[in-house]
């Protein structure tokens, strides 16, 4: 899925590139559902401004009682699309170490742990999800352990310019985190 992405968007923007010639699919989707944006944005406020607690429960809510039917819309479309291809269902790394190092957000080590459990329990949806549909799921979470926004080095964005940047994982991120999980199945190897 393409960054800020939702199931919507895959279903009327993406899944028309997936074919009965289609050999490979990866895919990580479900944050944008939860309202990812909104949550951290909420959570980088001071405390006396922000309902952290609040938004992270309504965002747990959804993703334990309405994102699994969206998956599954998505997931049975890449299935009857590509009923050959091999599908990989990646999940999203933790945010956070417990500590805030950015002057302009105000992530308490309870924000940071309340947010991080919604990415292992968006783990858990998914990877039941993909498993459903006979999908492989590759956990990314491992990867990033030691590598949070004020790890050092860190591999996910802090708040950054663009801001859309922000809370994603940075080049780094992307080569030492994401490409060793997904390059096996690009290049044919054998993944265990």
């Amino acid at each position: 899925a393409c960054g800020g992405a939702t199931t919507t968007d895959v279903m009327n923007n993406q899944i028309a590139s997936v074919t009965s010639t289609t050999a490979l699919v990866t895919i990580t989707i479900g944050g944008n559902d939860a309202g990812f944006s909104s949550v951290i944005t909420e959570c980088a406020k001071p405390a006396l401004l922000s309902d952290c607690a609040g938004k992270v429960s309504t965002a747990q809510s959804f993703i334990a009682n309405t994102l699994p039917g969206r998956l599954n819309t998505v997931f049975s479309a890449i299935k009857s699309r590509a009923p050959s291809a091999k599908v990989l269902v990646l999940d999203y790394p933790r945010l956070f170490n417990g500590t805030d190092c950015n002057a302009a957000t105000f992530f308490s080590p309870d924000d940071e742990t309340r947010l991080n459990a919604t990415a292992d329990q968006l783990r858990s949806v998914e990877s039941a999800r993909a498993a459903a549909y006979g999908f492989t799921f590759r956990d990314v979470i491992p990867a990033f352990v030691g590598h949070a926004v004020c790890d050092s080095p860190e591999w996910l964005n802090g708040l950054s310019n663009p801001t859309s940047e922000s809370y994603h994982p940075n080049r780094t991120g992307q080569a030492s985190g994401y490409t060793p999980t997904v390059s096996p199945y690009l290049t044919g190897s054998t993944v265990t």
